[in-house]
């Protein structure tokens, strides 16, 4: 191929991803104006606060010859290295954007290197930085970021929701297994992942140029390949190469499910990329780090919320007969069961009744919810829409039975139906809230419960914990799905 030749097919490739991927384009300057816009706030507000104290100059070292420089000029440089680094380190990339927790690990990546690089720089050129400054910008500046990240994500979320902002992928697979893997993406329209089509490895000869045809005339932007089409090394390697030509990615989707990015890593041994994928972390140091969270935590909520738990005690004492807290048997962690704490929401007595409704209205173990319940009282069915009932489990994250987050706790007679995969949901703590209680509460299906509880149980980790407890907030306030 010619030099001239060569240089118009590189233009062209570049035309069509640049065409393709234009959501990409438009998301990553969107994120970037914010990122910037959001890190000047920050630190602006982080300066104001800290100028009594500081005065209007870096001091420098007279003997550094390094000139002094006024605050305001800082606040500049720092929030535009900000947004510098959350570029660098891939927190504005579409394959993070959307979905997971990945996203907001590398923000988190960038406060660190932020952090080290102000330190170094002010050491290097000996400047006399306000400890105050770096104490409020930081923090105020990751919750900024943060917040504005989620706002684009909802927007992003949205628009995927509705077919835009996504990656147009072709599929390949196995004709006994055709179909399946298409209808496993296209159930998740927000991963950004939108299906345009499917070949079947019946239509192999030649495989790689009808796909990379195809590609082109169905505008992919990238092709998804199952394990089970069983293409050989040297096919992919003709398929990558024959997709660079229209500009299209190639995605290998393993026969692994249910396992989050962070366990998965590759090492390449003489060329062959090998996938290595790490066992679920049920001990160590940031399990310790998890449990004295919910014990510092449920500890502080527990004294903020003591005011709204006596509005709440004299409510359920005084509109039915009874206790004000109902105790029963949990299963927890290892099968081991303890007696959870809730505010009263029932008729006392109210477990007789539970197995007759339960099997009147088609409700049976392992996952017994029944609309309606004519047990719960008036004030039960307030407390129960905005989950305030559950918060004396607070106690139960303070003794050490349960967590704030994780698989919820479920009755004996339940769990004795479990099978060898439901009871990895027993590898961890029930916590208060979880993967499934945000996204639908009692409205889910047992099957899609179970499914992510273990996807939880397996891949569990502090910033997913963050996201999780965050959601909650909101899916408290639609008041859905609780009855």
């Amino acid at each position: 191929m010619s030099e001239s030749s060569s240089g118009a097919l590189s233009h062209t490739i570049s035309s069509i991803s640049a065409t393709r991927h234009r959501w990409a384009i438009v998301e990553r300057l969107r994120l970037t104006v914010s990122d910037l816009v959001g890190a000047l706030c920050a630190t602006a507000v982080a300066q104001a606060m800290s100028l009594p104290d500081l005065g209007m100059d870096v001091v420098a070292d007279r003997t550094t010859r390094v000139p002094t420089i006024p605050y305001w000029m800082l606040t500049v440089l720092v929030a535009i290295s900000w947004t510098v680094v959350l570029g660098l380190n891939g927190s504005r990339d579409k394959r993070v954007l959307g979905s997971g927790t990945e996203e907001y690990r590398r923000i988190l990546g960038a406060t660190v290197w932020m952090l080290g690089g102000l330190g170094f720089v002010a050491y290097f050129l000996q400047y006399e930085v306000g400890r105050s400054y770096v104490v409020i910008s930081l923090p105020l500046t990751l919750a900024a970021l943060l917040a504005t990240r989620w706002l684009w994500r909802r927007n992003l979320l949205a628009r995927r929701a509705l077919g835009r902002s996504s990656s147009r992928v072709l599929t390949i697979e196995d004709p006994s297994d055709i179909g399946r893997l298409a209808e496993h993406v296209s159930a998740s329209p927000t991963s950004g992942l939108l299906v345009a089509g499917q070949v079947s490895v019946r239509e192999r000869e030649p495989l790689a140029e009808n796909v990379a045809r195809l590609a082109h005339q169905l505008d992919i932007d990238a092709v998804v390949v199952s394990s089970s089409a069983n293409l050989s090394p040297a096919e992919l390697s003709e398929l990558m190469w024959a997709l660079e030509s229209v500009g299209a990615d190639l995605i290998l989707a393993p026969s692994l499910s249910g396992i989050a990015g962070p366990r998965v890593h590759t090492r390449p041994v003489e060329g062959l990329p090998l996938l290595y994928v790490q066992g679920p972390q049920y001990t160590g140091a940031m399990r310790t780090v998890k449990d004295l969270f919910d014990k510092v935590f449920s500890a502080m909520a527990l004294v903020l919320l003591s005011p709204l738990f006596a509005v709440i005690a004299v409510a359920v004492k005084l509109t039915s007969p009874g206790p004000v807290f109902y105790r029963q048997i949990r299963v927890g962690l290892g099968g081991a069961e303890f007696r959870i704490w809730k505010f009263r929401s029932m008729a006392d007595g109210a477990d007789a009744h539970l197995q007759k409704l339960a099997e009147e209205n088609g409700s049976l173990p392992p996952l017994i919810k029944i609309k309606n319940d004519k047990r719960v009282t008036s004030v039960g069915h307030f407390l129960r829409k905005w989950s305030l009932d559950e918060l004396p489990q607070l106690i139960n994250v303070l003794e050490g039975d349960m967590s704030l987050v994780g698989p919820r706790p479920q009755r004996p007679a339940e769990v004795s139906t479990y099978t060898a995969t439901h009871a990895r949901r027993l590898k961890t703590k029930p916590g208060m809230t979880g993967m499934w209680q945000v996204s639908g509460r009692s409205d889910v299906a047992w099957d899609d419960a179970v499914r992510m509880d273990l996807y939880y149980v397996e891949n569990w980790s502090l910033s997913l914990d963050m996201v999780l407890i965050w959601r909650t907030i909101f899916a408290v306030l639609r008041g859905k799905g609780a009855y």
